[in-house]
């Protein structure tokens, strides 16, 4: 009598295993972030230059995802995505922006931006020079414009107002 061959070999099993505990893992942080509740009085404000000749903008962004871009040409609004938001968040979390000694960073003589948050009755504005490479600065603003493309609303890109669904603000 020949032994039987198992229907699924044990190499190719392990790595069905594998995958379905990764896809599982996946699935429980994707349902945990997504159960994350952002306060109702949570607003980021970013204020500053844009370009070489210095272009005044505010870009403020509400807790229910809601942008809004004022600038010399106007005001500009659209919505973001609560999990881009929510993203954001994160970064801003990450580095404990809500916990940083605001008299620490100073303007110099350079162009002044701020970046301000306020979450859960809480406010921090950090006013800095809007070239700084400061980590707990630089890496909130890049997620602010990687999820709101504010720079190219700004500049009046076309296709990206389209994409984003860019109304003027009134």
């Amino acid at each position: 009598m020949t032994p039987r061959k198992p229907l699924i070999d044990n190499r190719f099993r392990s790595v069905l295993i594998s995958i379905g505990a990764c896809m599982a893992l996946i699935v429980a942080y994707y349902m945990a972030v997504g159960q994350e509740k952002i306060p109702s009085d949570t607003q980021i404000v970013y204020q500053g230059c844009i370009g070489a000749p210095c272009r005044a903008f505010r870009l403020e962004i509400a807790h229910d995802g809601a942008v809004r871009l004022l600038d010399d040409t106007g005001a500009s609004s659209y919505k973001i995505s609560t999990f881009a938001l929510r993203r954001v968040l994160r970064v801003f979390n990450r580095q404990h922006f809500l916990d940083r000694n605001v008299m620490a960073y100073d303007a110099g003589s350079g162009a002044a931006c701020e970046l301000s948050l306020q979450m859960d009755h809480r406010l921090t504005a950090l006013t800095h020079a809007c070239d700084t490479q400061a980590p707990e600065i630089a890496q909130p603003v890049e997620a602010l414009e990687q999820v709101t493309r504010f720079r190219e609303v700004a500049a009046g890109d076309a296709v990206v107002r389209h994409d984003l669904g860019v109304q003027p603000a009134t």
